[in-house]
């Protein structure tokens, strides 16, 4: 669609509707997988913190493990950001999530 792959620790992070996926970058192999609990995305990974950040096209967020040996997803699913702009990438910096929003810029705190 509109994304762009994510090279994170060594690997290559990518997905298309119903996966999320791990590819190894000396095989070009992928290394491991993850069902995706939706619909496709309209923006690229983010990745922070050993985590990758994945939108669903309706706005809800989802974390992942960054780990190929145990790549999953965090919990069932995080939450939907008030008023966010569709198609945009988010960006994990310094422990914050920032958001482009319809009205503004979000900012939430990851840290705790």
């Amino acid at each position: 669609h509109v994304t762009s792959p994510l090279i994170y620790r060594g690997h290559a992070w990518g997905f298309w509707e119903q996966e999320t996926i791990c590819v190894n970058l000396e095989t070009g192999r992928i290394a491991a997988a993850c069902p995706f609990p939706g619909v496709r995305s309209c923006s690229s990974l983010v990745a922070a913190d050993g985590r990758l950040l994945r939108e669903h096209l309706y706005q809800q967020l989802f974390f992942f493990k960054a780990d190929p040996n145990d790549f999953r997803q965090l919990g069932e699913s995080w939450w939907r950001p008030p008023s966010h702009a569709e198609c945009t990438t988010s960006v994990i910096a310094d422990g914050r999530l920032f958001l482009r929003g319809k009205d503004c810029v979000y900012c939430y705190d990851l840290r705790k």
